[in-house]
């Protein structure tokens, strides 16, 4: 599978999580949202031109501000855990990338925030080339 069949496929995935946890018309936006992004995603990630850390510290801070629940599965400690486990280095950029999507699918999922927020916070920490 080549890194463009993998972004969909985390994409896939991502959708299929959301199932559990959101109704039918919110999976169909984000499923959009998700499709359309699809190849903003892998450029970001391919071309390692997103700061990961800093967008994971903007998504934290909105998680925050929204009162994200503090403990369960999709939790702001979850979240901030996996920040931590981030900034102690040791992860791939590409591993880095899928936690940050997986926290922006968890702060999108809990309803902290939208799909187009997170997209903002990435895209304000695009590197330029």
């Amino acid at each position: 599978m080549n890194e463009r069949a993998d972004a969909a496929v985390i994409g896939d995935r991502i959708i299929a999580g959301l199932d559990t946890l959101a109704d039918n018309d919110d999976r169909r936006l984000i499923a959009d949202g998700v499709a359309k992004d699809t190849n903003l995603l892998y450029e970001m990630v391919t071309l390692g031109s997103i700061d990961v850390v800093a967008a994971m510290r903007d998504t934290i801070e909105c998680a925050d501000e929204a009162s994200m629940p503090k403990s369960g599965p999709l939790s702001y400690r979850h979240i901030a855990t996996m920040l931590d486990q981030v900034e102690l280095g040791g992860l791939s950029y590409g591993k880095q990338c899928r936690w940050l999507g997986w926290m922006q699918c968890a702060v999108v999922a809990g309803g902290c925030a939208t799909l187009e927020d997170m997209k903002n916070i990435n895209l304000a920490h695009k590197r330029q080339a």
